[in-house]
């Protein structure tokens, strides 16, 4: 074998082994900790390139990094309670979905006994991370062997432009994510109900705001996203994120029932549909 070739094959089985993956998580646990303290997370158009770009790119890190955290969660859940997936895509619609609400639960339980703090959300983090260490080795090893099964299959032109549509409207949604919050709803209840539970460190009755006695779901990923990353860029991935696992899960029930092609044209008539457009970021 070409040394070259088996020096990054041992590379490769490094980084997905449980020693790689925990070598991994302590050099995001130390980026978490140096991005937080020594830069300033608020941005404006005075703001130099070099930041912005960095700030942008260090939010999509995270957003994917607790997308698989929360897929690995999910994945370890279904398997505890015996439930199997016929494909990758179902298994990210409904594991992912299983793992956010989960921490959605652990949130409610850190603001319940007043401990909404950033360094409580670290260690949460690295706690469910060490917890799932296994799940997310099969998920990236699943990945790699749906990645081959997809190079040797022939995909024919109608899928194509399909696709093609659906990938053009995730990436406009997906900006949309890095733009400010202006609506009522999202500056006053999600967002602002929020902030109050972060400044006291715990979820308080708000007499003054008749939504917070709504259900939490949500507002405790939200909660999550502005102590991790200070800001409130995260929260609106998240928003976004419903949006794709619903496409997801359309097209595995389309795929599943009736046809693939059938499957990908319901999922881009969901994604571009004006009220799913408006909600996604």
């Amino acid at each position: 074998m070409n040394p070259l070739r088996n020096k990054f094959q041992n590379n490769k089985n490094f980084f997905f082994s449980s020693e790689g993956l925990l070598f991994i998580a302590v050099l995001f646990w130390f980026a978490v900790l140096f991005r937080n303290s020594f830069f300033d997370t608020s941005t404006t158009s005075l703001t130099p390139l070099w930041i912005q770009l960095f700030n942008i790119s260090w939010h999509i890190f995270i957003f994917i990094f607790l997308i698989l955290l929360a897929w690995g969660v999910g994945r370890k859940f279904s398997k505890a309670i015996k439930i199997s997936y016929s494909d990758i895509s179902e298994e990210f619609s409904f594991a992912v979905s299983i793992g956010l609400g989960i921490i959605c639960f652990l949130m409610l339980i850190l603001g319940s006994v007043k401990i909404l703090y950033a360094e409580a959300t670290y260690i949460l983090t690295a706690i469910v991370f060490l917890f799932v260490i296994k799940e997310l080795k099969e998920i990236f090893l699943g990945i790699g062997e749906t990645w081959k099964k997809k190079q040797n299959q022939k995909t024919d032109i109608i899928s194509v432009i399909v696709l093609s549509f659906i990938g053009l409207t995730v990436l406009l949604l997906f900006t949309g994510t890095f733009t400010p919050p202006l609506s009522y709803d999202g500056i006053a209840y999600h967002l602002g109900v929020i902030k109050s539970y972060i400044k006291s460190h715990a979820i308080i009755p708000l007499p003054y705001h008749v939504y917070s006695n709504f259900p939490f779901n949500m507002e405790m990923l939200y909660t999550y996203s502005i102590l991790f990353t200070r800001d409130e860029i995260l929260a609106k991935m998240f928003h976004f994120l419903m949006a794709i696992l619903s496409c997801s899960a359309i097209y595995s029930f389309g795929k599943k029932y009736l046809d693939r092609k059938i499957g990908l044209l319901s999922a881009a008539l969901f994604l571009n549909t004006r009220l799913v457009n408006q909600l996604s970021s």
